[in-house]
């Protein structure tokens, strides 16, 4: 059970590999705060590109991004609950379509739908954005809201 901001974004995190990794294995991920390199978008050749190339050319950001936290009851060792959003942009190259940015959108978004993860970590609707062009790269965001619940002792002084 995650019992804090570093629990639940460590097992966002891991959720998140241990799905998408199996689903697209040579579509990399940059975590926050990391090291990343994204592929090299002229692997994809925009005419007559296979399905591989483009893969090879694809990449994830996720990131996990808290909003509001409060106290959700009055009992003797209350309940709190804090809210974010994991965020996950599907980037191809651009001029590539969005066919395949769609798809890999498509798999987050089922893989996030109503997961209640460790316990007390519940995700809500997934809502695919196309963001568009951003350099090389065409984007297509999706934004899940989720919760955290946490119960904390109350100390007396």
């Amino acid at each position: 059970m995650a019992d804090g901001f570093d629990d639940a974004a460590a097992a966002i995190r891991a959720f998140f590999h241990d799905r998408m990794t199996a689903a697209y294995p040579s579509v990399p991920v940059q975590y926050s705060n990391q090291d990343f390199t994204p592929p090299d978008v002229d692997n994809y050749p925009v005419t007559g590109g296979t399905p591989d190339d483009l893969l090879a050319s694809t990449w994830m950001q996720l990131a996990v991004i808290w909003a509001d936290s409060r106290q959700a009851d009055m009992a003797e060792s209350p309940r709190y609950r804090s809210t974010g959003l994991v965020t996950v942009s599907v980037n191809v190259p651009r001029g590539s379509g969005d066919g395949l940015a769609l798809k890999v959108a498509n798999d987050v978004s089922t893989a996030f739908r109503r997961l209640r993860l460790d316990g007390n970590i519940l995700f809500r609707g997934p809502v695919v954005r196309r963001v568009g062009p951003d350099g090389q790269w065409y984007k297509v965001n999706v934004t899940v809201p989720f919760h955290l619940d946490t119960v904390h002792t109350v100390h007396q002084s």
